[in-house]
């Protein structure tokens, strides 16, 4: 199976994170304390916000992971879950794990 994309595939897939976008801050019990960009939630130690990661699974044997950019502030180059998003203030149109999936995601079968 032949699982790569082409650059005009490539094209049609809009970034979909930004270091701007505000992030829901959080205490330890999920409660909201505030509101920050993504970047400066993730500098220096960080503060507690909404996330998740999704592992995607064919059969008890195997699990799609991600590769990490090589640019990324996070992590860089470390093999990771098969996608994460934040969820963040903006309206989503469906479930946050299922419109992540969607964004960028793609699986050949």
């Amino acid at each position: 199976m032949d699982a790569t994309v082409s650059n005009d595939t490539a094209r049609r897939f809009e970034t979909v994170s930004f270091d701007d976008e505000d992030l829901i801050l959080v205490d330890i019990d999920d409660r909201v304390t505030g509101y920050d960009n993504k970047l400066n939630a993730h500098m220096g130690g960080g503060k507690l916000h909404r996330a998740f990661s999704v592992f995607l699974f064919d059969g008890p044997d195997w699990v799609l992971l991600q590769r990490r950019a090589p640019g990324k502030p996070l992590w860089p180059g470390y093999w990771a879950n098969s996608c994460c998003r934040h969820d963040n203030v903006r309206p989503l149109r469906y479930a946050p794990h299922a419109e992540r999936l969607a964004e960028v995601l793609i699986v050949f079968r």
